[in-house]
């Protein structure tokens, strides 16, 4: 392929439609945090150039993949709190702690691990606790919730500031199984009130638009930010 042939394509960017999209999922969002999904580049959009005008909205927490996600935009100068969407080895713990993300967290020994290296260093680290309301992939059993938050409670480097889920399916048209799992999340909010849980929150970009008794406390829209449902 010749050099005049690989310009012929390219991508614009246009930082007034983000912002017009964000607005209007914030006005959807009311009074619960919007906490935008950067991951995987920012869905191919450039992750360093859209999360450096986010944090300019004033949007202070920002979602990626992994740790070496948020790593590359701190390393930048990205001046925000990262929360760590995929499941997290205990090996990464002395990476999230010293750069102070927050992972989502769904095992005991993840747990441990992060509790063991925040009190290394004398340092607070704050987590995320994901629950399986029927996505199936990551999260601890709704059972089991009480007894991993009465485990962990107490480390007093260790704080779970969030209880969390994932929609599997509310991006279809019937929505009942995304219903189901909202009732299931709901009961778990209440049923974890006295832990003093700062962030409950399961909403994605389609549960955003389309399910309003799950926003909670914050919701976390990913492809609706760029303009797609």
């Amino acid at each position: 392929m010749s050099p005049d042939a690989r310009r012929l394509t390219k991508a614009f960017i246009h930082l007034d439609y983000l912002d017009h999209n964000v607005h209007l999922l914030q006005k959807l969002a009311g009074k619960s945090r919007v906490w935008p999904v950067i991951k995987a580049n920012a869905y191919g959009h450039g992750a360093e150039m859209i999360a450096r005008r986010l944090v300019g909205l004033r949007y202070k927490t920002l979602a990626v993949a992994d740790i070496s996600e948020a790593i590359d935009l701190i390393e930048a100068g990205v001046e925000a709190t990262f929360l760590i969407l995929s499941a997290t080895l205990p090996q990464h713990s002395e990476a999230i702690v010293a750069h102070g993300c927050e992972p989502v967290v769904c095992t005991t020994r993840m747990a441990e691990a992060l509790a063991h290296e925040a009190q290394k260093v004398r340092r607070m680290v704050s987590i995320h606790l994901k629950v399986d309301t029927g996505m199936g992939r990551i999260g601890v059993q709704p059972e089991q919730v009480i007894d991993f938050l009465d485990r962990h409670h107490a480390h007093s480097s260790l704080k779970i500031r969030g209880l969390m889920s994932h929609f599997a399916r509310a991006d279809e048209t019937d929505k009942a199984f995304s219903e189901q799992q909202i009732r299931l999340f709901k009961k778990l909010v209440d049923a974890t009130k006295a832990y003093g849980i700062e962030f409950n929150h399961m909403a994605n970009s389609a549960a955003l638009l389309d399910l309003p008794g799950s926003h909670f406390d914050a919701v976390r829209p990913g492809i609706a930010i760029y303009g797609l449902k």
